[in-house]
């Protein structure tokens, strides 16, 4: 089974998958999702077991991922009885690999405050420090008060991959509403081809990339079609 949500054992609160690849790959940022441990999402069922009952993370790190990342049971992981995030067979219609179902409402423009609550690494002499005996049964304030996937997101790439690995189901993008500042439209609505640049403010535009050119303080990029200007 596959879920985006997942308690961090380091950061003390409650990550979605896209919050995980957001600090593997910010440089500002001393994480990494290999020497962290992430638990049940439930409350209750976290509590239940010692911090080594964790959980695996497809694709968090792989820069040219092809499937929709996610986290996942392991052979290891254990769970109370009745907790949703328990492993059970696919159903009709389901896979681990699928498309992305976690669907957030809105894109917050302000990018999610990523607070470590036990150091990894000391200030000071810059030795490892002892993590918490025991996972915390808070609540993450910071997107829900849930165990569920955030109803918001300030990482891009999720509102992406929803859009991305969905791109062949029309009528579910047209039924899922998305946010962004002002502006609150359907996934398929937001997304429009380079072409069309001038369609509305504020959507988002996406294009088959040509070229990359590195100006050492500044990037330019062409695509293979040109937006209309006129």
């Amino acid at each position: 089974m596959k879920f985006d949500t997942a308690y961090s054992l380091s950061l003390d609160d409650k990550l979605s998958i896209y919050d995980v690849r957001d600090l593997n790959f910010d440089e500002t940022a001393a994480f990494d999702s290999d020497k962290d441990s992430f638990l049940c999402p439930n409350d209750e069922c976290r509590a239940a077991f010692a911090a080594g009952n964790v959980l695996g993370t497809f694709n968090a790190k792989n820069v040219n991922y092809l499937r929709t990342p996610h986290f996942k049971n392991i052979p290891s992981t254990r769970h109370i009885e009745g907790c949703r995030y328990a492993s059970r067979p696919a159903g009709k219609g389901e896979s681990e690999d699928g498309p992305e179902e976690n669907f957030p409402s809105e894109f917050v423009l302000t990018r999610r405050q990523y607070e470590r609550k036990t150091p990894v690494i000391g200030a000071e002499a810059g030795t490892p420090q002892e993590p918490p005996k025991t996972p915390a049964t808070r609540n993450a304030l910071s997107h829900s008060s849930s165990d569920t996937t955030p109803d918001k997101t300030s990482v891009f790439a999720h509102p992406v991959e929803c859009y991305v690995s969905n791109i062949g189901d029309k009528e579910k993008l047209k039924s899922m509403p998305l946010k962004i500042g002002d502006h609150t439209a359907t996934y398929w609505t937001f997304f429009k081809k380079i072409e069309y640049l001038q369609d509305n403010k504020g959507l988002i535009y996406w294009g088959k990339i040509k070229e990359i050119k590195d100006y050492t303080s500044s990037f330019r990029i062409d695509f293979e079609k040109k937006a209309w200007l006129d």
